[in-house]
């Protein structure tokens, strides 16, 4: 498990909340901050994700949601927008650090990464933008720790 470290983000003009992002945690080794949650644990990266939402709720959305068979809720889902990135050795580009299946704990509740999209401005340099889908996480999330 190679470690995720933030190495681009926008420095200006880019106001947001801090969040913490937990990944899939596989036990291979310690790390402090783990949280289980739907039979899962997960990790905090260590660094906190800059994220904004959208401006006057434009981005809230309440719509029917199956977390399990023949259970259907309310859903609440938001979308924030990240400009934070690393560098994937694979791909030789710059990569969103908010994948999906990742969880997000952001101003006091607790959200799952449904979707991304990116937009990429280039001034000269190519500057991307991420939008997380986030579904808001009803059941408790259990934390523990660890390392």
């Amino acid at each position: 498990m190679k470690p995720i470290r933030i190495e681009k983000r926008i420095p200006f003009g880019f106001r947001g909340d801090w969040g913490k992002l937990y990944k899939k945690y596989n036990y291979d080794e310690l790390v402090k901050d783990v949280v289980q949650w739907n039979k899962t644990a997960y990790y905090d990266i260590g660094q906190d994700v800059q994220f904004k939402f959208m401006e006057n709720s434009v981005d809230a959305r309440t719509i029917p949601s199956q977390l399990v068979d023949n259970y259907v809720v309310k859903g609440n889902y938001r979308i924030a927008e990240t400009t934070d990135s690393y560098f994937d050795d694979r791909s030789g580009e710059f990569e969103c650090v908010v994948e999906i299946g990742d969880i997000i704990f952001l101003r006091g509740r607790w959200y799952v990464v449904d979707d991304i999209e990116s937009r990429n401005i280039y001034a000269p340099q190519r500057h991307s933008f991420y939008y997380a889908a986030l579904k808001r996480i009803e059941e408790e999330v259990i934390q523990t720790e660890r390392g």
